[in-house]
């Protein structure tokens, strides 16, 4: 399925971190409560973590994956435990907002709630 990532102006990573559970209730694979990507942004620089899953409508198989100068890295997989890829995006996130970062959720959206898209060309 075809996704785009779309800014939200919800706000930054350290308004979201203080709403965050360490466990994975809440998050639902395309249509999650919590976010599954953020763009991170210091300076000129950007950077999304995101929290993918390999199975539609499935929390596992499922990976965190950093977006760096145009080049995805895998940082952790996990293919049984609920709960992992979404925990070790939030201790990353955590990581970056120390390091100066300021991020922020990103919506993924399908090609099917984009206005006046009925199909793929």
């Amino acid at each position: 399925m075809l996704l785009l990532c779309l800014l939200c102006s919800i706000g930054t990573f350290s308004a979201v971190a203080e709403n965050v559970s360490d466990d994975a209730g809440g998050v639902q694979p395309g249509g999650s409560e919590e976010p599954t990507a953020y763009l991170c942004t210091m300076a000129e620089h950007e950077r999304i973590v995101e929290v993918v899953y390999l199975n539609a409508g499935q929390l596992v198989p499922c990976e965190v994956q950093y977006q760096k100068d145009g080049q995805t890295e895998v940082l952790w997989r996990a293919n049984n435990k609920q709960g992992y890829c979404e925990r070790k995006a939030r201790w990353f996130l955590k990581k970056l907002h120390r390091l100066g970062w300021t991020c922020t959720p990103l919506k993924l959206l399908t090609w099917r709630d984009q206005p006046g898209t009925d199909e793929l060309s």
